[in-house]
């Protein structure tokens, strides 16, 4: 019967030699001609899906092996396509002996497309469609199996500022906090905070006069929050201190120590003299 069927082959009567070994192998399931004369008449006919399905059906183990690696299944991906909200890496993966063969813009892969050689990071906000084939060892390759990923970072929580925002005549400490690991950024000038502007990390004494102070956390991936403002305007002017006050307090204690020569900023040694004035003020 094999020799039979492999006369077919030889003679390009596809029907007839697949109708042959098919019945070889219903009579004997363990029949290895037959069954590799089955596969080789799908061969001929690029029927790569048939050759799936026929080995998939052999129940031997030992047959299964041996025939395995004629298969031509589409690449596992390790992460299903979908939206992310932190980079991920993706690896493709076959159970055969061959080489996966990838594109990341849209088109179909070749094997002049990426050779896969080691796990893909996506990395960068965006969207991502990636495609690969399988190419068995024997050259038969797959059909295309496509994924499409969506990196998107999650946006920093808002922080939160105390006091709340108002006139004060008695100062008063500045605090932020963000209930996850981004960093604050802060102004004082009015701008909005960026990544270059400075770092909240400890609290801030409250400037006297009106002021503004602007908040915003950024993640570790440069993602930006919103921005939160708070207008504070701290008048110390009737208060137990005045500036005058606070500043004639602080060169008493320069001359007290030694480091001024009297009240008026003269510095000994040096020419000229240091002038002071009050800008921010802390409640002690």
């Amino acid at each position: 019967v094999d020799n039979y069927g492999r006369s077919l082959l030889a003679c390009d009567d596809y029907s007839g030699a697949e109708e042959i070994f098919k019945i070889a192998c219903e009579l004997d399931s363990l029949d290895v001609f037959a069954s590799q004369g089955l596969i080789d008449t799908y061969r001929e006919q690029n029927k790569n899906e048939e050759i799936n399905l026929f080995i998939e059906s052999i129940d031997d183990e030992e047959l299964y092996n041996k025939f395995k690696d004629y298969m031509t299944l589409p690449p596992d991906f390790s992460l299903e396509g979908g939206e992310y909200e932190d980079g991920i890496t993706i690896r493709l993966s076959s159970d055969n002996t061959g080489d996966i063969y990838y594109t990341m813009d849209g088109s179909e892969p070749t094997v002049e497309s990426a050779n896969y050689e080691k796990p893909i990071v996506l990395s960068e906000e965006g969207e991502y469609s990636i495609s690969a084939i399988f190419i068995n060892s024997y050259g038969m390759l797959s059909e295309p199996v496509t994924e499409k990923y969506i990196i998107s970072y999650s946006i920093p929580d808002d922080p939160v500022i105390e006091p709340e925002e108002g006139g004060y005549l008695y100062p008063a400490y500045i605090t932020a906090s963000v209930s996850d690991d981004s960093v604050i950024h802060y102004t004082t000038d009015g701008t909005d905070p960026n990544e270059d502007s400075a770092v909240y990390d400890m609290k801030l004494p409250m400037k006297i006069g009106d002021n503004i102070y602007k908040f915003r956390a950024i993640s570790d991936r440069g993602v930006s929050g919103n921005v939160i403002s708070r207008h504070y305007s701290l008048g110390i002017f009737n208060a137990v201190c005045t500036e005058t006050d606070a500043v004639n307090y602080v060169t008493a204690s320069l001359v007290a120590t030694g480091a001024l020569q009297d009240i008026y900023g003269t510095i000994p040694g040096v020419s000229g003299h240091y002038s002071y004035s009050c800008t921010t003020a802390a409640k002690e």
